[in-house]
């Protein structure tokens, strides 16, 4: 009996009902009011404690992905474009989103990163690129821009979707869950015909959820976990995974190697320091010496990077781009 008072203390985790029997899913109207003209601030609230306890069924994804979709910023792209979401970041996700933008812009492809500009303290991608001089862009201008450096854009969630960016605040006033942090890992700028989303997360039920979206909307993504955590903080294997057009393209999958078995953090410096004044400019720092082969890159990344051009190179010999109506 106290093991079960214990997990109805928590909240209930995401992908998963909140109980054995939860009630009507939330209706697609009622998804397009929370991203709508401003709803009352009473029904904003009601609906975020009703997607609470829905959990994130793969129907409510889609409808809240559509909603938002409406709302994006629009980037034109005349080539495959690459965007990591950078959400939640922990255990040094931040320097390691930074070294992959860094790493496939230098190569010459289009690299948007999307994300808050700071979370509760932790570090960012924008804390990592902004010590490297890379502000965020506030337009589609300044993405260009960026791009014709061979530089990566960061475009601050504020600036991709507005409305998004309003409920993921709200929700976290509210304390409670929801789909918006998977909906927001989801979205693709407005005028792209052509998106491969790099995803860098360590949720199992997340990427449960991004397969299932991957495969209803024939999306291209390759997603990166960090690993399961197992007894004393130790981390199983992590698993990489290429989907193209929403199906598994396993043979675009590097060889594994012993040492890729996490993305540990880069700059175990940094990773401690947590919300140190100076912690955004040691990771900046990790981060140029990778880059510039003063330190070898650690397996994990470079399987990623090996990943993401091949899945690029299959997507630029692919004579139309391949969507759903859904997205």
């Amino acid at each position: 009996m106290q093991y079960h008072r214990r997990r109805a203390m928590h909240p209930p985790t995401p992908g998963r009902a909140a109980s054995p029997t939860p009630g009507p899913p939330v209706t697609v109207p009622a998804l397009a009011r929370l991203l709508g003209s401003g709803p009352p601030q009473r029904e904003l609230d009601a609906l975020l404690v009703a997607l609470h306890f829905e959990g994130c069924r793969l129907d409510t994804l889609l409808g809240l992905l559509q909603a938002a979709q409406k709302h994006c910023l629009a980037i034109a792209s005349d080539r495959p474009m690459v965007v990591l979401p950078a959400y939640g970041s922990t255990h040094g996700s931040a320097e390691t989103v930074a070294l992959l933008a860094l790493a496939l812009a230098r190569d010459g492809h289009q690299v948007l990163v999307h994300g808050p500009l700071s979370d509760a303290g932790r570090m960012t991608p924008a804390a990592v690129l902004g010590a490297l001089g890379l502000p965020p862009a506030r337009g589609a201008p300044e993405v260009q821009a960026a791009w014709a450096r061979r530089e990566p854009a960061f475009v601050p969630i504020e600036r991709l979707c507005p409305p998004l960016a309003a409920l993921l605040e709200r929700r976290l006033l509210l304390g409670v869950r929801g789909p918006a942090d998977l909906v927001a890992r989801m979205l693709r700028p407005a005028g792209a015909p052509r998106v491969l989303h790099v995803m860098h997360q360590d949720d199992a039920a997340a990427g449960s959820r991004i397969r299932d979206w991957a495969a209803r909307v024939e999306a291209d993504v390759v997603r990166a976990g960090l690993g399961d955590r197992g007894y004393g903080g130790l981390r199983r294997p992590a698993r990489l995974e290429v989907m193209l057009s929403g199906q598994p393209r396993p043979d675009l999958l590097p060889a594994a190697d012993a040492d890729a078995a996490a993305l540990a953090p880069l700059a175990t410096a940094a990773y401690q320091a947590g919300a140190a004044p100076d912690a955004a400019a040691t990771s900046a720092r990790c981060v140029q010496e990778l880059l510039s082969g003063a330190r070898s890159l650690p397996a994990a990344p470079q399987r990623v990077l090996d990943a993401a051009a091949s899945a690029l190179a299959a997507l630029s010999a692919r004579p139309q781009p391949i969507g759903s109506a859904l997205y």
